[in-house]
C-alpha cells in the first residue's frame, strides 16, 4: 500500500467548480447538487446525490441546490449556528467538493489500496470577507487533509507566472476581481 499525495488547485465558482491537480487531472463541473425528491427518485439515483450536468438533466426528480453565489458560500456572511439556509448550502458545497476529490482520485493509475494526501489550495474571490473565507475552509473540513485559502486573482498569476507588473482580471459569473502585481 502505498501514499498518494494530490495537490490540488479548487474554484467553487458560482457558475462551475474546477480543480486542477498535479496527478494531470483538470476538470470542471457546473456547481448544481441534486438530492432524489421522493422514492421513485431515489430508485432512479441510488447514490442519493446528482451533480453538474446530470443534475440540470434530471432537475424534475431533484430538490435543486447552487450553493454558492457572487462566489462565495451562500448566506456565509450571516452563518448563525441555526442557520438552515447555511447548513443546506454547505452541505451541498461539500457534496460537490467530495466529487471532485474523488473524480482526482479516480483520474489517475493508483491502486484501490492505496492511500491518499489530498492538499487542496482554494480560491476566493478577492474582497471575501473572513466570514466567506471560513465558510471555504469549513466545506474543506474532513474532505481536505490540508487547505489554503487564496485570492483568487493571485492564484492566475502564480499559475501563470506573472508576478511583477502585471493585471489579472478574473472575470467569473458571480464577480469580476481585478488584481495588480507589482515591485
Amino acid at each position: 500500500m502505498r501514499t498518494n499525495i494530490i495537490n490540488m488547485g479548487i474554484d467553487l465558482g458560482t457558475s462551475r467548480t474546477v480543480i486542477a491537480c498535479d496527478n494531470g487531472v483538470r476538470t470542471f463541473t457546473p456547481s448544481f447538487v441534486g438530492f432524489p425528491k421522493d422514492a421513485v427518485s431515489q430508485k432512479l439515483f441510488p447514490k442519493g446525490v446528482v451533480f453538474g450536468d446530470e443534475a440540470l438533466k434530471n432537475r424534475m426528480s431533484l430538490y435543486m441546490y447552487r450553493p454558492f453565489e457572487k462566489g462565495v458560500l451562500k448566506f456565509s456572511d450571516d452563518a448563525a449556528a441555526g442557520n438552515e439556509d447555511y447548513k443546506q448550502a454547505l452541505n451541498a458545497a461539500r457534496h460537490i467538493l467530495q466529487y471532485m476529490v474523488n473524480t482526482a482520485k479516480e483520474g489517475a493509475a493508483y491502486d484501490s489500496s492505496d492511500k491518499f494526501i489530498i492538499r487542496g489550495v482554494v480560491g476566493a474571490p478577492a474582497l471575501a470577507s473572513i466570514k466567506n473565507k471560513k465558510a471555504l475552509l469549513d466545506i474543506a473540513r474532513g474532505i481536505l487533509d490540508d487547505v489554503m485559502v487564496a485570492s483568487e486573482p493571485f492564484t492566475v498569476a502564480y499559475g501563470l507566472g506573472y508576478l511583477t507588473n502585471a493585471l489579472i482580471i478574473d472575470i467569473g459569473a458571480g464577480t469580476v476581481d481585478l488584481h495588480m502585481l507589482h515591485l
